[in-house]
């Protein structure tokens, strides 16, 4: 997808056996190109940033694999070829994934 383009992934996802609705906005900001003489290539990625709109267990992680961009060192719902080559070539043996900011209510507005 291009860059002044965002993407709404609304899929529910189990949690606790229980299906619920899940919606999730990304917008890429960067990337990087694979050579194009080669169908796969693990050193490929991308920086998006991911709004999470409802708050599910590992939502981002499983909607960023449903739209077939896996977080790199995400051994769960991640790409294990992608990941190993990260580990070997780059030193990155941990999940790729970042917080920018976390906006919580009010204290007053949240049950004991």
């Amino acid at each position: 997808f291009g860059k002044k383009e965002t993407i709404t992934v609304e899929k529910p996802l189990k949690v606790k056996e229980v299906e619920k609705h899940a919606r999730s906005e990304f917008r890429l900001l960067g990337s990087t190109s694979a050579d194009d003489n080669v169908e796969f290539h693990p050193g490929a990625c991308s920086l998006v940033l991911c709004t999470p709109k409802t708050g599910r267990t590992h939502q981002i992680r499983r909607h960023a694999r449903y739209m077939g961009l896996p977080i790199i060192g995400d051994s769960a719902h991640g790409d294990s070829r992608v990941n190993r080559w990260w580990r070997e070539n780059r030193g990155l043996n941990r999940l790729f994934l970042h917080c920018l900011s976390l906006d919580l209510p009010p204290s007053s507005t949240v049950d004991d």
